[in-house]
């Protein structure tokens, strides 16, 4: 009687285990991780990161809260594929020790920002820009297809820190002036 006891408990509790784990093991076979400039589609949601640029301001003069931080500003594409309206969710960039940062959703003076209610028809694309404040380095920008977060499938984008290489100037010796043909002799 007593080990009829402890089965019934023990079974649902090994079941309970490998659903967890199983589920578990769906969350990480989900996240994939691309580079910048590929198409990374997610459910309905085609993803595309087009260009990086750092500032340490932005519009009219708008400096970081943090005076270590400057503001990464990430142009995308974001394409509908799917038959019905979606929303696409605010973002995050996940630095190299898994901190996250969630991009501003609140007064963003950059041209084309992609605003923070993001509707999109079916079959559309939009491109505009996103924004972070955060020190600079080397991120991974974390794209998810909007789903609840126990279905959600995501991608990690690699975005690459680049200073730019102050260009050397090579003094060159100026090229010889081109010789004129001579003439051809006259025929007689």
């Amino acid at each position: 009687m007593r080990q009829r006891a402890i089965h019934a408990v023990a079974i649902p509790a090994i079941v309970a285990a490998v659903l967890l784990l199983s589920s578990c093991a769906t969350k990480t076979a989900g996240r994939m991780d691309r580079k910048m400039g590929d198409q990374v589609q997610l459910g309905s949601l085609i993803y595309t990161v087009l260009e990086v640029d750092w500032d340490d301001s932005i519009g009219q003069g708008v400096m970081p809260a943090n005076p270590q931080n400057e503001f990464l500003i990430l142009r995308l594409s974001v394409t509908n594929s799917g038959g019905t309206e979606t929303a696409v969710p605010l973002l995050n960039v996940e630095d190299a020790q898994g901190n996250s940062f969630r991009e501003l959703s609140e007064n963003v003076p950059v041209e084309n920002w992609l605003g923070v209610l993001r509707r999109m028809a079916p079959a559309t694309t939009d491109q505009g820009r996103i924004v972070f404040e955060l020190p600079r380095g080397t991120y991974r920008l974390r794209i998810s297809d909007g789903s609840e977060p126990d279905k959600e499938l995501f991608a990690f984008i690699e975005i690459p820190y680049r200073l730019s290489e102050p260009v050397e100037e090579v003094e060159t010796e100026p090229e010889p002036e081109p010789r004129p043909e001579p003439a051809p002799a006259p025929k007689r």
